[in-house]
């Protein structure tokens, strides 16, 4: 499938949420955020995770300690 804008990218992942989802699973990034999250002031920082897909990123960011609010425009996988 050639995806040449948000519409394809949306349609690819509605029709392959549940296998990307499965291939990633274990792909984590506490590194990062411990990071990410030090550079923010804030003592609760709100983070948008937009694309957030099954939500696994947004779950690490709020066992973090941030207030995440996930979007995404793919259908439930």
């Amino acid at each position: 499938m050639k995806i040449t804008g948000a519409k394809d990218t949306i349609a690819w992942y509605d029709d392959n949420a549940a296998q990307y989802s499965l291939n990633t699973r274990d792909n984590t990034f506490e590194e990062k955020v411990t990071y990410f999250l030090g550079k923010i002031t804030a003592t609760e920082p709100r983070i948008l995770d937009a694309g957030c897909g099954d939500g696994r990123d947004s779950a690490t960011l709020t066992d973090s300690g941030a207030v995440v609010t996930g979007v995404d425009f793919q259908k439930a996988c």
